[in-house]
């Protein structure tokens, strides 16, 4: 798994700034990809989601206003966090607006009361990375491998979401385009739970590809289907940003029940021909 942002605080490299969480305590469980050390307030299209941001603050706006839209920009890019170094920018604390922001936002901020090297920093989260990588990769050959299993055994959607829930330790649900439950597994939480005012919430639940993390709704959801023919959503409900793992999870599930159905369809073509042949027959030959 990859490092929380717990995790690296507690790395010795950080730890000797004596880091404080300020704002968004209850965030810190979030996984972090990489550490960007970077000054620009424009940093957010530089992000690609879960990166821990260092800097001293140097360059960031001088206003509420502008450290509120720096906030809000680094929160929609899923940011894992926020560490600022004081000494060179801001001294004693932090601007309140700055962690005001960061708290609205849930957007972990911690400030380093002592100088670091950053580059060290870097280097050590970026080891843990590499580690976490190649457990990564050895899960995605497993998920494959189950799903091939699954998809050769022509499991039905039952199966294929039980094993999905299973793989990832998350509620899983299959939706129709509509938001009507098409079929769901619990993952260990209650039904009600999972399943209240799903039709309502799943309507705001936004992605720009076929398959995409909505941070605030705390959803991984993939299109179910072949391009051109797609009828459905798979949501991997996850409060936190899903390791690369669940992308691959949730994509090999779609796909494994867009097969079942293919199959389905053909079969039950298979068995209106076969009874179209016999009535023919039926009819042109009377017993």
């Amino acid at each position: 798994m990859f490092p929380t942002v717990a995790d690296v605080l507690a790395m010795p490299e950080l730890r000797q700034g004596d880091p404080e969480v300020v704002a968004a305590a209850e965030a810190v469980t979030r996984r972090v990809r990489w550490v960007h050390c970077v000054e620009l307030p424009e940093v957010a299209p530089l992000l690609r989601g879960s990166e821990l941001v260092l800097a001293t603050g140097i360059a960031l706006p001088a206003d509420a206003a502008g450290l509120d839209r720096y906030v809000r920009e680094l929160s929609r890019a899923g940011a894992a966090g926020l560490v600022v170094e004081l000494g060179r920018r801001w001294t004693g604390e932090l601007p309140g607006s700055l962690v005001s922001a960061c708290e609205r936002e849930k957007l972990p901020l911690a400030v380093l009361h002592r100088e670091v090297r950053f580059v060290s920093v870097t280097q050590a989260v970026g080891e843990q990375v590499v580690d976490a990588q190649v457990l990564e990769l050895r899960a995605a050959g497993q998920i494959h491998d189950a799903f091939t299993a699954l998809s050769m055994a022509e499991a039905g959607p039952a199966d294929i979401l039980a094993e999905a829930a299973r793989l990832a330790g998350c509620p899983v649900v299959l939706e129709s385009f509509h938001h009507q439950i098409l079929g769901y597994h619990t993952g260990g939480l209650p039904a009600s739970d999972l399943l209240h005012d799903w039709e309502d919430r799943s309507r705001r639940i936004r992605i720009g590809e076929r398959t995409g993390y909505d941070h605030r709704a705390g959803r991984l959801v993939t299109v179910v289907g072949s391009r051109g023919d797609d009828w459905g959503r798979l949501v991997l409900v996850t409060p936190q940003p899903p390791p690369h793992r669940h992308l691959v999870l949730v994509e090999r599930a779609a796909a494994a029940l867009a097969l079942h159905r293919l199959h389905a369809r053909h079969r039950d073509g298979v068995e209106r021909q076969a009874h179209h042949a016999l009535l023919t027959a039926l009819r042109d030959r009377p017993v």
